[in-house]
């Protein structure tokens, strides 16, 4: 999915009412289906970039009755179509020495080119396994490319969940000071 060429656009907000420094464990939510528009592939690729990011900040996976968070995603996808105009002008004039005749010509041309492309965003949540309630969410968003080798797709979306997850630390930061 993540897919991108560019940078990755990376928004969050959680509860800061959440101590999110004592979280110590999650799970996914159990039973969730691969959400629309995303294959198996692409579905172990998100998911195993988050694992290794909560894994790296000391968050371990056990089963949804132990979980401190219970973790699900989201994918969209919407095109959007710039427009480029480019101006061309050129003008010409011709008179006869100081005589009052004289006369010109200009022309132009303007010349609008539409680029569409697709942008795609990944929404990464955390719930309270006791009443479900969100008490997070990252959102990345990127230009997709199509033409990416597996290798290149791995790395994009690694990169992508790990610019998000940054976030977390923040909210995980913000709860120690409360």
């Amino acid at each position: 999915l993540m897919s991108a060429c560019g940078g990755v656009s990376v928004t969050s907000d959680w509860d800061s009412s959440i101590d999110f420094a004592s979280m110590r464990s999650y799970a996914w939510q159990p039973g969730a289906a691969i959400p629309d528009g995303v294959d198996q592939i692409s579905d172990g690729r998100i998911k195993g970039a988050v694992e290794s990011s909560l894994n790296a900040k000391g968050l371990r996976k056990v089963d949804a009755s132990q979980a401190d968070l219970i973790l699900g995603y989201q994918v969209t996808t919407e095109d959007e179509t710039t427009y480029t105009t480019m101006n061309t002008g050129w003008g010409g004039g011709y008179g006869m020495g100081g005589v009052r005749y004289g006369g010109g010509m200009a022309m132009g041309t303007s010349t609008t080119t539409a680029n569409t492309y697709t942008n795609g965003t990944l929404i990464i949540g955390m719930f309270q396994p006791s009443d479900k309630a969100l008490v997070w969410h990252g959102s990345g968003t990127a230009k997709l490319q199509e033409s990416q080798t597996p290798e290149e797709r791995t790395q994009r979306i690694n990169q992508a969940v790990e610019k998000i997850m940054e976030t977390l630390k923040e909210a995980s930061e913000g709860s120690m000071k409360g």
